[in-house]
Formats: structure tokens, sequence, C-alpha cells
């Protein structure tokens, strides 16, 4: 479908002289994929189906005539990605993947079946990467390159296995990285990245920010956790509010967080998590029989910013990690207004006052066409080799008492 204007025409009087400019407007290019199931993805155009808010999506089927992520190569931290499905086939990598559970170089779902089986990463690949091909769904970076990087989730597999990925990514062969998955347990009994066993996965995660991309940094994904209903909170992960990484909520078709989706500080963006239609393991292999599913989860808020990252990159590739954030930041849109978990930070560097944040929604709901137009004409390139830092600290103690606060303060001499 194409919206067009036909060429305008201004005319001016001056010194007795009509002056007659005539402008011709680029149209307004929409491309809808002809896969039969995209109708069904209401995360990529929200037309109110089942009920949905119309409008209430990630805008992207206006980027699609510019950008596809080409080029990309997105690493999906995961149970392995089934490179066989005609919807994924054509844009996986098998010379990229890597397995560091059975320490090889093919990232293959090794177990099949609902329950017990390995299907998680194929779910997750779809939405970042099914192709535009006619079958299926669609991709929210459907042009881009993607790779597994396997993992294995029983009790004896460690974060030595994750970090095999971040410091593989920080050699330049992975631009994106996804991760939807975390640890449960908190503070201490989690992925406390400045003790063991999890220093080294802590070191390997900035060693991908720092170095990755030729030192631009990877781009790194999580999402923000399923737990939310259950008393969990972003803060007490490591890998969530580490700052190299940009952690991910969920949020329902009428622009409203999911009741599953773990808040706290570190949440940057919330994205539609629920019946996200994409790929499943073929036949009889994977959740369900067939090869697409509809499921829920921050897995699946995850990946769609990962393909949003995707579609950033291919309009400027020259962004660094600082860059990208910023950028994510920028162009989000604030949903359920309504909530009282709203309010407008410090910051003075964006029509001269803060931003709309939220423990719930962080900056709120990505805007993809915003996204790649900031990209587009973004001349910073922030790393880690050019940040400035200032430091403070207060070293005394306070005990926190049950249900009460507890206030300690560190001043910082310059802006």
């Amino acid at each position: 479908m194409k919206f067009e204007t036909k060429p305008g025409v201004i005319q001016k009087t001056y010194s007795g002289e009509i002056i007659t400019p005539s402008f011709d407007f680029a149209p307004i290019q929409m491309v809808i994929p002809s896969d039969p199931l995209f109708s069904s993805q209401w995360h990529l155009r929200n037309t109110g189906q089942s009920g949905g808010r119309r409008g209430i999506d990630i805008n992207v089927t206006q980027v699609w005539d510019d950008y596809t992520g080409s080029g990309v190569v997105v690493g999906i931290i995961d149970d392995g990605v089934s490179y066989t499905h005609f919807d994924l086939d054509g844009n996986y990598s098998t010379s990229l993947d890597r397995d560091a559970d059975e320490n090889d170089n093919d990232a293959f779902p090794t177990n099949n079946g609902p329950d017990t089986g390995d299907n998680h990463g194929t779910a997750v690949a779809g939405v970042i990467a099914a192709e535009n091909n006619g079958s299926g769904v669609v991709g929210v970076a459907y042009g881009s390159t993607i790779a597994g990087l396997r993992i294995g989730f029983g009790a004896n597999d460690g974060p030595s296995q994750p970090a095999q990925h971040f410091n593989y990514a920080a050699t330049g062969a992975i631009d994106i990285v996804n991760n939807s998955w975390g640890y449960g347990g908190f503070f201490s009994d989690s992925d406390d990245l400045s003790r063991p066993p999890f220093i080294g996965l802590g070191d390997s995660v900035q060693n991908a920010a720092d170095n990755g991309r030729g030192g631009l940094g990877t781009i790194i994904f999580f999402s923000s956790g399923n737990s939310g209903d259950q008393g969990q909170d972003a803060n007490y992960h490591g890998l969530l509010n580490s700052r190299y990484t940009i952690a991910v909520g969920a949020i329902d078709r009428n622009g409203v967080l999911t009741s599953f989706s773990t808040p706290g500080a570190p949440v940057f963006v919330a994205l539609p998590g629920q019946e996200i239609t994409t790929t499943d393991r073929e036949g009889a292999e994977g959740y369900v029989p067939g090869n697409t599913i509809a499921i829920d989860g921050t897995s699946f808020s995850s990946p769609i910013a990962s393909g949003i990252a995707a579609l950033i990159l291919d309009a400027n590739p020259n962004l660094g990690w600082r860059d990208m954030q910023e950028i994510f930041a920028l162009s989000a849109t604030q949903i359920d207004v309504p909530d009282s978990s709203w309010s407008v930070n410090g910051a003075d560097n964006w029509n001269g006052g803060g931003l709309h944040t939220s423990r719930y929604y962080g900056f709120g709901l990505t805007d993809t066409l915003a996204a790649v137009r900031l990209a587009e004409t973004w001349t910073a390139q922030s790393t880690s080799a050019n940040e400035v830092s200032v430091r403070g600290s207060n070293g005394s103690v306070r005990a926190i008492p049950d249900l009460g606060t507890a206030t300690s303060t560190i001043n910082i001499g310059s802006g």
C-alpha cells in the first residue's frame, strides 16, 4: 500500500514577479508482508485485531521500505535454533553459530518435545528475523543475519557458557546479542557480577561492550524476566542492572504492562510480550504441532528490541553502544499514561527538559520509525573509549529496617 502526495506548487509575489517553486514529495511507503500470519502479529502492526488497542505496536511497517537489518548479525544466546525451519534457513549463518554446551560450532537444538525440548531459541529467532517469504510469519528485521549461541540450562551449566559467547561477540563476529534468559534468586543468591562464579561473566559483558564491532561496542539486550507477580525486581540481577545491557519489559496489545513482567529501575523500554506469533520447531518437535506458535513472555519482548536495533544499525552502522541506548530512550513513547509510576527525570538535553520514565515501562514503547530517523542523522559516536566519568563514595553503614527505608547520600562535584 502506498500513500502518495502530488507535487505541490507554492506561489509568492515578489517585486512584481510570481515565483512558483515546485516540490516533489517522496511517497511514504508502508510495506505489508505477504506472509499469511502477518495479520496476527499485532506487535508489528496493531489494527485492533482481537480486541487490542489500535496503534499499540512498534511502528515498523514504514521502516521496511528503507531498512530490513541487512548486513547486521544478531547472536541469540539460548537453547539453540532450528535453522532448517523454512522461515529461518535463509537468514541463518551456520558459519557464525557456536555451542558452548557441547563445545562445537553447531547450535541446532538437541532435545525434542513440547515439555523438555530445546524450543525456546527457535521462537526467539523468528521474532527477530523470520523471512519475508510469503510463508508463516515475518521478523522485525527480516533482512538481518542470525546465529545461534547455544548454552545449556541444566543444574551443572554455569556462567562460563554465556561468558564464552560474549567474549566471542567482542571479536567483532556478532553485532547484537539477544538474551531471553536470566537467573532467579535475589542479590548474592543470583547473578552478582562482583562475586564468584559470576565475575568472569560480568567481565565478558564489559569486554563485548568495550571491544565488539571494532570498538563501537556490541549491543546487548536482556529480557527483564517473568516474575514480576512474584516480587522479583530487575535490580536484583547484575546482568539486568549492568550499564552495558538494555533490559526489556513486556506489554500487552492494549499498551498495559503484563502481569508477569519484572519491573525495576534497570527496565529501559517495554515492548510487546503477550500473544507474540512466531516460529516454532517443525512438526511435533516444538511447543505445539505445526511450525508456528503464539507465546507470552519478556523472552519475546527482548528479540523485538534486538530486531529494532538491527534496523537502526542498518540505517547507521557507525553508532556506538551508548548511542544505541540514547536512541532507544529518545524514541520511546509514553504509554498507559494514567499509571502512577511515571515521572520526569532530571535530563536537560532533550527539548530543554527531562524524559518520562517508569520502573515498569522504562522510557516507554519504542517507536521504530522515530528511532531510525534519529539514527540517520546521528553524528555522535559514543563508545567506551570516549566516555567521561566522575566518582563519589560514602563508606557509612546504614541498617535497613524491615518494611522501612534508609538514606545514604553521595555528593558529585561536577556535572
